[in-house]
């Protein structure tokens, strides 16, 4: 019967504007009805923001390559891993004069970035899995409109690493330029991944889950710079109503990853619920980028994810 409903909303997406389709997806990763007109959950907020908020700045940071300035002005402690190569091409000569480890990412979407190791990777390889990426409309999987227009070029990063191991990622979830909630996403490079969450004065949520079937971290100490990364996180977020900042803390260092408009287009389940709206109340929307015509960036799409 489950699977019978999610292939009929998933043929009805096709032809249905925008917010429709976010409330649809909405009531079947949540289980219940979102509110968009009076939104109050974080959950139901992030929603709202994908299918009526118009801001550009948003698209600005979503692009790889124009938020590396957009940090440099507004956090210019914060470091950014070191860019050595962008373009449209993966050549010869390019993956040539690459280091035996860099990071492949596209510019223009998440989940198309790759570890590259020239010891186990062949440039055929690289090349193929790269252009597919390069085909792809991002937007399109969810309707996050911030990726529509991101030139699409491959960008190679230097790699960051903590004794050989890809570093913590500690993602800072930011309501009108402050921290309310922090996730520290670990062993990113093995089978599985683990997930903490922690207050911005480091008070552990040990009952706070988001949708993931990750296990929780084993206790960490308060990293040396994590001050230091709340203070860079509260920059960034500034210009914005609701963002989440991702950075790397290593040592007394704190490097740029990435700032994510609409985590997981709003589809993770905060559990308990009641913290889904707690969160939610610290966001004050800006409704002054309000996009008053119901927004459809979907154009005969070849798959729709509900």
């Amino acid at each position: 019967m489950k699977i019978g409903l999610y292939y009929f909303l998933k043929r009805l997406a096709y032809t249905l504007p925008d917010p429709i389709v976010f409330r649809l997806r909405f009531l079947w990763k949540h289980s219940y009805w979102p509110n968009l007109s009076a939104p109050r959950s974080l959950t139901e907020k992030i929603l709202w923001l994908m299918a009526w908020d118009s801001n550009p700045l948003r698209a600005k940071v979503a692009d790889r390559i124009k938020v590396r300035e957009f940090v440099h002005e507004l956090a210019p402690s914060c470091k950014s891993p070191k860019q050595l190569w962008s373009g449209d091409s993966l050549t010869a000569d390019i993956w040539n004069g690459l280091p035996k480890e860099f990071v492949l990412k596209a510019n223009h979407g998440s989940h198309m970035t790759y570890i590259v190791d020239k010891q186990q990777d062949t440039i055929d390889e690289i090349v193929k899995m790269s252009g597919t990426w390069l085909t792809k409309d991002y937007s399109l999987n969810f309707g996050e409109w911030v990726y529509q227009n991101i030139p699409r070029v491959l960008i190679a990063e230097e790699k960051l690493d903590i004794e050989g191991k890809i570093p913590p990622d500690w993602k800072f979830f930011c309501a009108n330029g402050k921290v309310f909630l922090v996730m520290l996403n670990t062993d990113r490079d093995e089978t599985s991944e683990y997930d903490t969450f922690y207050l911005p004065d480091f008070t552990r949520l040990p009952n706070l889950s988001m949708d993931y079937d990750y296990r929780q971290t084993p206790d960490v100490d308060e990293p040396s710079c994590f001050k230091d990364a709340i203070r860079i996180a509260e920059h960034l977020s500034a210009p914005f109503d609701f963002i989440r900042v991702d950075l790397y803390l290593i040592g007394p260092n704190v490097y740029f990853g990435e700032m994510t408009c609409f985590p997981s287009a709003g589809s993770d389940a905060i559990k308990p619920i009641n913290l889904d709206f707690e969160f939610g109340s610290q966001i004050k929307l800006d409704k002054s980028f309000v996009n008053l015509v119901p927004r459809s960036i979907w154009i005969n799409p070849p798959e729709r994810l509900i």
